[in-house]
């Protein structure tokens, strides 16, 4: 895997698939002829499908997994949610987190020979919220989504990335705990259950700001376009350690949480 050292985000994950280029071509195919009916359900009942941009062993399968399942839905058209990071400057020709999808939707179209997808890309937020995320961020996503509601129809389908937790010495944790990962995945599965079943923004929007959840633009997003009456399937939950890669002391750590939700009442 190797450390990030003065490499930029964009370069390391470049790194490693280039370095695993066969390796994720076997899985792509080994996706593609098998069938994953939780995964497929999301999409076939209106949904929205969320992978991470951890390091490759501990996203590259949802990534695999999420595009299988566009292609057999017979979707042609994609909104990819993104998260915008502070250190890309606001400028997607230097964000990552949506690489892995671009690469494996490449990868798959020219390799496996499966058709071209119409994708747009939205990367959020679009700017620094600081100590105002509650004051008007609801609202802020609240626009982004009605903004891109008449790109929807049929033939669409919604997918977004997002690391849900941040955590230890490495993010600037005080005194985190040596083991973390049972009380992380916790958090995880209580916050997209905060948001998405219950509603709750405000909780939510509270309870990110501690996790350092990349996320919360994207899912707020999502919440708007998707309405009410609202249901989460976790599908994998991983803890990925980046104390080697930041070279920092452990624990250091982020969460990566493949999953979907769907409205209720379709």
């Amino acid at each position: 895997m190797g450390r990030l050292g003065g490499l930029t985000w964009k370069e390391f994950y470049r790194r490693e698939r280039d370095e695993r280029y066969n390796d994720i071509l076997n899985l792509m195919r080994d996706s593609l002829d098998s069938s994953d009916p939780e995964v497929d359900e999301i999409i076939e009942k209106g949904g929205v499908l969320s992978f991470p941009h951890t390091y490759i062993d501990t996203s590259i399968e949802p990534v695999v997994r999420t595009v299988s399942a566009i292609h057999r839905a017979k979707r042609s058209k994609v909104i990819a949610l993104g998260v915008m990071h502070s250190i890309s400057e606001n400028d997607p020709e230097k964000e990552f987190s949506l690489d892995s999808f671009k690469w494996t939707e490449r990868e798959m179209r020219e390799d496996l020979g499966t058709g071209k997808l119409d994708i747009e890309y939205v990367y959020l937020p679009r700017r620094s919220y600081g100590d105002r995320l509650l004051l008007d961020a609801e609202s802020e996503m609240e626009g982004f989504a009605e903004a891109l509601r008449p790109d929807i129809d049929a033939e669409t389908c919604i997918v977004m990335t997002g690391d849900l937790t941040h955590y230890g010495e490495g993010y600037g944790t005080v005194d985190p705990v040596k083991e973390p990962g049972d009380m992380i995945l916790s958090w995880c599965r209580e916050d997209l259950e905060t948001l998405y079943e219950k509603g709750d923004v405000a909780r939510y929007l509270e309870a990110v700001k501690h996790r350092k959840n990349d996320q919360w633009a994207s899912a707020l997003v999502t919440k708007k376009l998707l309405g009410d009456d609202l249901k989460v399937k976790i599908f994998r939950s991983k803890i990925a350690d980046y104390s080697d890669i930041l070279g920092s002391p452990s624990p250091t750590c982020v969460a990566a949480i493949f999953y979907g939700v769907y409205p209720l009442c379709r």
